[in-house]
Parts: structure tokens; C-alpha cells; sequence
């Protein structure tokens, strides 16, 4: 449950990661300003958190995944990358 709950700050911390490099006016911290990544950060959080408790591990990873997918630019929730994601870093 955990590891689901922190998909949403990765997603949104990427997504600003992304976003302030693109810019010359960088959004809001962690892309606050952003109606619809607000929208899926709750739907991810409450949807973890809603879960019956016992629920498998990976069905809350993909929980999060679906709400968070149009903020996944790095392969968050991916049970396979053992929680190791290669493309977090901005370019040098």
C-alpha cells in the first residue's frame, strides 16, 4: 500500500521535473497549478486507500497506474522495475 501511495508524488514530481525544463516560466511546485493532475493524485490516493485491506500488492500498483497514466512519462507502478526507474533523471 505504501509503495502505491507514493506513486502519485512521482508522478507529480517527474511531470514537473518535464515541465520545468520545457518552460521559461516553471509551473507551480510539483505542478499544483495543474486541475487534472490534482484530480488524478486524489483518484490514485483514494482509490489505494479505499482498497479492502488484504488487497494484492500489485492490484494497487495498477490502481494507481490507471489514474496516474497520463502523468507516467517514466514507468511508474511497473511491478517489474522493482521500484528502480532509469529515466527520473533531467538531461545533463
Amino acid at each position: 500500500r505504501f509503495q502505491a501511495l507514493t506513486m502519485p508524488y512521482f508522478a507529480a514530481a517527474t511531470t514537473y521535473e518535464q515541465r520545468r525544463s520545457e518552460s521559461a516560466v516553471p509551473p507551480a511546485f510539483l505542478c499544483a497549478d495543474d486541475p487534472a493532475l490534482r484530480r488524478a493524485v486524489w483518484s490514485a490516493t483514494t482509490d489505494v486507500l479505499d482498497a479492502p485491506p488484504g488487497t494484492d500488492p500489485v492490484e494497487l500498483l495498477r490502481r494507481a497506474g490507471r489514474a496516474l497514466a497520463a502523468f507516467n512519462r517514466v514507468g511508474l507502478c511497473d511491478p517489474a522495475a522493482g521500484n528502480l526507474y532509469r529515466y527520473t533523471a533531467a538531461a545533463k
